[in-house]
Formats: structure tokens, C-alpha cells, sequence
């Protein structure tokens, strides 16, 4: 299992994190667009980080929240790496 870090490509309200959480079940390239789900309404996102469950498990265990699983990926990276 993976957490996710994305940005989604339309703008959130400025109350919101412009950076959202999600997991997966295997790791998804930086740069990478995916479909995610923000209260009712599909998102497209950017994905800025996958890191592995076993390294934040002590963090996530202290949020309030619970994460939900990405949608689907979009297409693999579009991004290029030095960017």
C-alpha cells in the first residue's frame, strides 16, 4: 500500500489543503495524472509524491481523517522528472 500526495489540476476553494492524500495499492510515478474523488466531484490530479504505508503509518494513525483510494490513473508521466 501507498500514500499518494496530488494536486488537483481545478481550482479548490481557499479553505481547502491544495494538496491532497490518497492511497494505492502499488507506487504511482511523480508527474502522473489520476482521478480522484473530492466530496461528490471527480478530479483530475497531479501527483507530487507515493511513499510507501510502512514510513507514515505513525503519522496517519494521529489524523482525524481516513484516507480514500484513487480512482484510476489517468496517464503515466507527463511530466518530466527534472521538473
Amino acid at each position: 500500500m501507498f500514500i499518494i500526495e496530488a494536486i488537483p489540476l481545478q481550482h479548490l476553494p481557499k479553505n481547502v489543503s491544495q494538496v491532497l492524500t490518497y492511497y494505492y495499492k502499488e507506487p504511482i510515478e511523480k508527474g502522473s495524472i489520476i482521478e480522484v474523488s473530492v466530496q461528490t466531484k471527480k478530479l483530475l490530479a497531479l501527483v507530487t509524491s507515493s511513499t510507501p504505508l510502512e514510513n507514515l503509518k505513525g503519522d496517519l494513525k494521529a489524523n482525524a481523517f481516513t484516507l480514500k483510494k484513487i480512482n484510476k490513473i489517468v496517464s503515466a508521466s507527463i511530466v518530466d522528472k527534472s521538473f
